[in-house]
């Protein structure tokens, strides 16, 4: 009735340690091939929305160097509308031309304007969302080079497979490897 037990030991330690390695498991391998189609398919998915935000500031771009070059026009278009309203009011003082050739003028002169107004407007918003996309302050200038729009100055080139495509390839190999992997399960594994 008065016995006492001791359960942990005063002057001795018990430490262990245990190691483990799989000699053969092909479930490992086939999760490895997975992780790896994965991550080769996240990189294509980088690739394409890199490659997608270069499309869309191209277009922008292209975009703002048309818009320039049709403000370009209309201020010739203006300027020589200009000169049309002066000659029919010279017209006019001299009894050669009716009142309707100088309101004609006038309307025509006005619609430029108008258009003009409506294009710098176009303008900014093209240079807007460019420095949007370019990730810069959007009252920066934007230099658009007088060659632009020249046909030579667009990329043709379509270098390697689209990376798309090679998303979808490796997240049919990762498809693949979870299937082996699901078969393999029925395989024996050896632990060292």
């Amino acid at each position: 009735s008065n016995t006492e037990v001791n359960f942990l030991r005063r002057t001795e330690q018990d430490t262990r340690l245990t190691l483990s390695a799989p000699i053969y498991a092909p479930q490992i391998g086939e999760q490895i091939r997975i992780r790896a189609a994965e991550f080769e398919g996240s990189i294509a998915t980088r690739e394409a929305f890199a490659r997608t935000l270069v499309r869309d500031v191209k277009t922008a771009y292209f975009q703002l160097a048309q818009v320039q070059a049709g403000i370009r026009i209309l201020e010739a278009s203006q300027a020589s509308l200009a000169e049309n309203r002066r000659v029919a009011e010279s017209l006019v003082a001299a009894g050669k031309a009716t009142r309707d050739r100088v309101l004609r003028a006038e309307a025509e002169f006005l619609a430029v304007e108008q258009r003009l107004h409506a294009a710098r407007n176009s303008e900014r918003a093209a240079r807007r969302y460019l420095n949007l996309l370019r990730n810069r302050d959007e009252a920066d200038a934007v230099l658009v080079a007088e060659t632009a729009l020249s046909p030579s100055s667009t990329d043709k080139s379509n270098s390697g497979t689209r990376p798309e495509l090679r998303r979808i390839d490796f997240q049919i190999d990762a498809a693949d490897h979870a299937t082996k992997l699901a078969g393999s399960s029925f395989l024996p594994t050896l632990s060292f």
